[in-house]
């Protein structure tokens, strides 16, 4: 399972998560798209989700529920939105959050519970995913979120995923996710530059959002810029490329 990082605080994090055993030049398709600085994306021939679905999950008692909500319906049928048009994208739809019911935890692990997690969500009925959906899960405040042993907060300040599902025998084999940390606390001082934490949350989440969009899956990556930067980093995807711009 591959993960996608967002927002990193530290410089060498791209380079951990071997996007380029994936990402071979002699794999690209060679669509490409122009992004910021005169940087390039490349297209791999994987999925996109082209008529996209948000569906937020609430970890908990999730801050700014209403505001979210509002963000993801607006996002979607926004020009920041229509930007994305050139990835192959043709629109975006947003429902309500829905909470997760079951038992809470304080840190949480992707693999050992995050993804168990929205397996039972799919198996219980709370949740159907398509090929279109993407899940963005909020966490309540004092939540720590660990993948690959790296901490939310201190080495990421979000990402976007996806777990196989063809277990549960649905019409689609994955479900993509994102997991978005509460952006107060330890995420205030590395997770955004604005005053006001909501502002921040709106930032991660759209990076997430267009990522999950335009690469959801990085054992078939879609679009993608795997040249290096002056530091030897790769560009990566869309929102890393743009990040802050």
């Amino acid at each position: 399972m591959a993960f996608f990082l967002v927002a990193l605080l530290t410089s060498s994090a791209s380079a951990i998560l071997q996007r380029a055993e994936l990402l071979s030049a002699d794999n690209a398709i060679g669509a490409i798209a122009s992004l910021a600085d005169g940087r390039f994306l490349t297209y791999y021939g994987g999925p996109v989700l082209s008529n996209v679905q948000v569906q937020p999950i609430w970890y908990g008692n999730t801050s700014y529920q209403t505001e979210i909500n509002s963000f993801y319906a607006a996002v979607t049928k926004s020009p920041w939105f229509d930007i994305l048009l050139q990835y192959n994208i043709q629109s975006g739809s947003a429902s309500a959050g829905i909470s997760f019911s079951g038992t809470m935890y304080t840190a949480l692990d992707d693999t050992t519970d995050i993804q168990p997690m929205l397996l039972n969500m799919v198996r219980s009925g709370a949740i159907t995913p398509t090929e279109n959906t993407y899940f963005p899960i909020h966490f309540q405040p004092g939540t720590s979120i660990s993948i690959r042993n790296y901490l939310s907060c201190s080495y990421f300040c979000a990402y976007h995923s996806y777990v196989d599902i063809s277990s549960l025998n649905m019409t689609v084999k994955t479900l993509y996710y994102g997991v978005i940390p509460d952006q107060s606390g330890e995420c205030a001082s590395g997770c955004g530059r604005n005053a006001l934490t909501v502002n921040n949350l709106f930032a991660v989440s759209s990076h997430e959002l267009a990522e999950a969009i335009t690469d959801p899956n990085a054992a078939s990556p879609a679009w993608y810029d795997s040249s290096v930067d002056s530091n030897g980093q790769q560009w990566g995807e869309a929102a890393d490329i743009c990040n802050e711009k």
